[in-house]
């Protein structure tokens, strides 16, 4: 998924009505820099010491998504925002490759599908102002929270708690041993290798990791294919949330 940034709102949105992922958990940490930035407001402490804060609560702050659509974007001299609605996406498992392409695209356009029975959205009744700022020479930056871009592993790790049926959260699959459901995402290899899921790895990221598999699949590989495949696989698990960045360490 993809962090928004002021220069990235459009007005299309309004009719395409993507789902997007909001981390509400750092809605009051970016209002209390909204304030600092805007009255200059910081008491006896130097913007450095809020610099300071503001990096150990968002080590210690627990991510809270939830999915969203926007509703409307206004504009002022010097900042933006976009009004969204917050919304329970009811959608089918993820039953094979065709399904998670078709859920991808759904994702991105929904508002192409509202006469589709496929997938429904369900208003929540919770509405969120995400305030954009367009420029700021304070050293002291808004934190990303909201997400376009949004894919069927994305909503696994971010809204489903990172249950995948397809691996029980392993991450990878033996793709001759998964009782044919391997061959659903063309995913099936002889047994013998951990495969990076294609559910809620990705379909893509599966499809490099099977190359590199299938290429040493008989042979040892070299050390520094294996450390970029290794750590190509710990970059995308903290990308998804499953693995910090000091756990990677």
């Amino acid at each position: 998924m993809y962090p928004l940034e002021h220069t990235d709102l459009k007005d299309i949105w309004l009719e395409e009505k993507p789902i997007f992922l909001l981390n509400t958990a750092l809605l009051p940490i970016r209002q209390v820099i909204r304030q600092i930035q805007k009255d200059n407001v910081r008491g006896n402490l130097p913007i450095e010491i809020w610099c300071m804060i503001v990096n150990e609560y968002m080590k210690s702050c627990k991510p809270d998504y939830k999915s969203v659509q926007p509703i409307s974007i206004t504009s002022s001299p010097g900042k933006q925002v976009i009004h969204c609605r917050g919304v329970d996406v009811d959608m089918e498992r993820f039953e094979d490759e065709a399904n998670v392409i078709e859920v991808d695209k759904w994702l991105e356009f929904p508002g192409l599908y509202e006469d589709s029975n496929r997938d429904t959205v369900s208003d929540t009744a919770t509405l969120y102002d995400i305030v954009f700022l367009e420029s700021s020479t304070s050293a002291l930056r808004m934190p990303k929270c909201l997400f376009s871009r949004v894919s069927v592993p994305d909503v696994i790790a971010f809204l489903l708690g990172g249950e995948c049926w397809l691996c029980e959260k392993e991450r990878g699959i033996c793709p001759g041993c998964t009782g044919w459901f391997a061959q659903k995402f063309d995913a099936f290899m002889d047994c013998g290798v951990s495969l990076a899921c294609p559910l809620c790895m990705g379909l893509e990221f599966m499809a490099i990791d099977e190359e590199y598999q299938e290429k040493y699949y008989r042979t040892e590989p070299p050390s520094e294919e294996e450390a970029a495949r290794d750590k190509r696989f710990r970059n995308r698990l903290i990308e998804l949330g499953y693995l910090q960045q000091w756990e990677a360490l």
